[in-house]
């Protein structure tokens, strides 16, 4: 949405975030590239579904998760 030229409130606004968490989240928004929020949100989908379909056990998934979004 800042892509869009929208303004902190109009994105706060659009995106119905309550204040006291825009106040928290809005300081890192310029901390992550666009690419890597995507690779992020790649990751937490695939990590969805393995825990939905796959027979490893789930805390091998989510381990695995969160080594992935910390790298």
């Amino acid at each position: 949405l800042f892509d869009q030229g929208l303004s902190p409130e109009k994105v706060k606004s659009s995106l119905k975030i309550k204040p006291f968490i825009w106040k928290k989240l809005s300081p890192q928004v310029d901390k992550f590239s666009r690419k890597k929020l995507e690779v992020c949100f790649q990751r937490l989908w695939e990590a969805d579904v393995a825990l939905k379909t796959q027979s490893i056990p789930k805390k091998i998934i989510l381990e695995q998760l969160v080594i992935d979004l910390c790298e």
